[in-house]
């Protein structure tokens, strides 16, 4: 069955929350970079939350996907999966039509030393670069302004971006989850508005 991937969750998102086109995001369990202020701390331990074959996360992703053909994939750090479980995810993903934005803490150069280059040339967006607080600009479809957008390849030539960050919220049995990347500040007003119900 090959390397197993450490899925933590698949949900569909919104257009430009993050990624042009209504999409699915991946999210991968582990990140040992550990950038102060992360969004979602508790994607950083490299612990077991779901293991999954790529077959059966490319089935997954296509049931939920309806008429999208866009993924987003982030973490954790989707480039601390396993190379061979990762690469044959995406070949499947890239086989059928989706358009692959991926979201890393690695700079392209260190993906490539890495030897993360079969996967990169897959991509048709890598957000790359750490995260850094003190350089959180509030642009869009990344976290701060070190972080660059780069196109792989032309799928997104005539895509039409977000001026603004856009977040997604849904309530289900078990709580509420956010997708999307928060504005500068945003923790605190939302701590402050809870505090006044």
């Amino acid at each position: 069955m090959g390397d197993m991937l450490n899925v933590r969750a698949i949900r569909r998102i919104d257009d430009g929350v993050l990624g042009p086109g209504v999409r699915v995001g991946v999210w991968f369990q582990g990140c040992s970079i550990g950038c102060p202020g992360c969004m979602v701390p508790e994607l950083q331990p490299a612990v077991p939350y779901e293991l999954v074959d790529s077959v059966t996360l490319f089935e997954r992703v296509m049931d939920m996907s309806g008429d999208a053909r866009e993924v987003s994939i982030s973490g954790g750090e989707p480039f601390e999966q396993p190379v061979g479980a990762m690469g044959e995810f995406l070949g499947m993903l890239k086989d059928n039509g989706f358009g692959i934005w991926i979201y890393s803490g690695y700079t392209l150069d260190e993906l490539a030393a890495k030897g993360r280059d079969a996967e990169i040339a897959l991509a048709d967006c890598i957000v790359d670069g750490r995260y850094r607080r003190e350089l959180d600009d509030g642009a869009p479809l990344r976290g701060s302004s070190n972080q660059r957008v780069i196109m792989i390849s032309d799928r997104y030539s005539g895509a039409r971006f977000p001026g603004t960050r856009k977040m997604q919220f849904s309530v289900e049995r078990d709580g509420v989850s956010m997708v999307g990347i928060p504005p500068v500040g945003f923790w605190d007003r939302f701590r402050e508005r809870i505090r006044k119900f």
